[in-house]
Order: C-alpha cells, then sequence, then structure tokens
C-alpha cells in the first residue's frame, strides 16, 4: 500500500472518531442516568471499553502479522497518551482546576490502572514461559485482577 493511501485510512479513521466520540459520550451520560450506575463507574466500564476497541483490534492485527513491538507499544503508548490528554483536559475546563473537580475515589481506578500496567510491564520484562492451559500466567492474572478491580469499584460505588 503506498503511503498517501495509509495516512488517508488514518486521517479518514480519525475523522470518524472525532465526530462520533461526543455522541458516544453523551449516550454514556444517559446510559449512566437512567441505570442509576453512576457516570464514574459507567466512564470506566463501558466507555472505557467501547473506546479501546479500536486500540484491541490494532493490537490483534499487530500480533497477527508479527509486530509484537508494535502492538506493546499501542498500548503502552496509549497509556502514556491517556495521562497526557487528562492533564491537557485542563486547559479546556474553564470553572477552575479540572484534575481538583474530579471525585477523590477516582484514585482507586488510578490504583488499578497503575497496579495492571506494572503488571504487564513486569510480565515484558520477566518473560516468564508458563502457559496456564492457552494463556500465560501473568497475562491471566491481568485479566482476573482486571474484574476483581471492575467488581471492587462496582462494590465501591465510584462514580
Amino acid at each position: 500500500m503506498p503511503l498517501w493511501r495509509a495516512l488517508l485510512g488514518f486521517g479518514l479513521a480519525t475523522g470518524v472518531l472525532v465526530v462520533v466520540t461526543p455522541w458516544l459520550v453523551r449516550s454514556s451520560k444517559e446510559i449512566a442516568e437512567i441505570t442509576g450506575l453512576g457516570a464514574g463507574f459507567i466512564g470506566t466500564t463501558l466507555l472505557a471499553t467501547v473506546t479501546s476497541l479500536p486500540e484491541t483490534v490494532a493490537v490483534v492485527a499487530a500480533a497477527r502479522i508479527g509486530a509484537y513491538d508494535m502492538a506493546v507499544g499501542n498500548l503502552f503508548g496509549s497509556n502514556v497518551f491517556n495521562m497526557f490528554a487528562l492533564g491537557a483536559a485542563d486547559l479546556f475546563y474553564t470553572p477552575g482546576r479540572f484534575l481538583g473537580a474530579i471525585d477523590p475515589a477516582f484514585a482507586l481506578v488510578a490504583m488499578l490502572g497503575l497496579l495492571l500496567t506494572n503488571l504487564a510491564l513486569i510480565g515484558n520484562i520477566a518473560r516468564v514461559e508458563r502457559r496456564l492451559a492457552f494463556v500465560e500466567a501473568d497475562a491471566l492474572l491481568i485479566m482476573l485482577l482486571y474484574f476483581a478491580g471492575m467488581l471492587f469499584l462496582f462494590v465501591q460505588g465510584i462514580g
């Protein structure tokens, strides 16, 4: 594929996300209000899952073509960019400090994110080859802790 065609496809896909994302956020807010689960919990679960699906597809596609460094770089890079976006959101929040307006209970969400990211980093560095059934032990631990963490956040009533 020529570079111009790849850049065009990338640009079009980016444009679609820019147009659709505000609608997605409004829909998530409505789901939170209708279900009573809270905007924070819906943001931490549903919205985070849906906005991470393109990354998931990119990781699977990269792994299928053997671009493992690209797959892992996408995930760790996304975490880094999301933290940048959290700080940059302050530029658009005019009532005051954006980070000051966030419920302190989100420290639990941040701790879960740090824990899972650190487990992935340790798994990457340690190169443990132990597999349980068809999945590596560290990957299984990450998945189990994710679901346990989501249950914990639900029980704590985050957001």
